[in-house]
C-alpha cells in the first residue's frame, strides 16, 4: 500500500484522476485510482490495490462496482499483467490485446463494455 500511496501523490494534481478507498473498521485497506473522461464516459483503471492479507476477499471487485456506480462509465479499460489478469477476467473484462513490454513480462490491455 505504501507504493500505491506514492503513486496517488503523483496523480494528485491531475484533474481527471479520481481515487476511491475501501475502509474496514479502523484503516484504509484498499484503493482504486481511475482516470475518467466525462465527455466520453471512459474510465481507465490506473491502479488498484488491496492489503495483501485481505486479497481474494472481494474488496477489489467491490471497489470496481462502486466506481461503476459512482461514475457510470460506458467503457472501462485497464492494462495489467499475468498476476492480476484472472481478477479482471472474473470481473467481466475481456482481453483486447497483449504485448511483450520487457523480456519475460506480458502486459494485457483489457476492457469492460458497460453497455453490453
Amino acid at each position: 500500500m505504501e507504493k500505491l500511496a506514492a503513486r496517488v501523490r503523483r496523480y494528485i494534481n491531475e484533474p481527471t484522476i479520481l481515487a476511491f478507498g475501501y475502509r474496514d473498521d479502523r484503516r484504509m485497506v484498499g484503493v482504486i485510482i481511475v482516470s475518467y473522461d466525462e465527455d466520453t464516459c471512459h474510465a481507465v483503471i490506473k491502479d488498484i490495490a488491496v492489503r495483501a492479507n485481505l486479497q481474494k476477499s472481494g474488496i477489489g471487485s467491490t471497489m470496481i462496482a462502486y466506481m461503476m456506480e459512482e461514475l457510470k462509465p460506458s467503457i472501462i479499460t485497464v492494462e495489467t499483467d499475468d498476476d492480476a489478469l484472472g481478477f479482471y477476467l472474473k470481473n467481466g473484462f475481456a482481453i483486447v490485446n497483449q504485448q511483450q513490454k520487457f523480456a519475460n513480462i506480458t502486459r494485457y490491455n483489457c476492457h469492460y463494455d458497460v453497455r453490453s
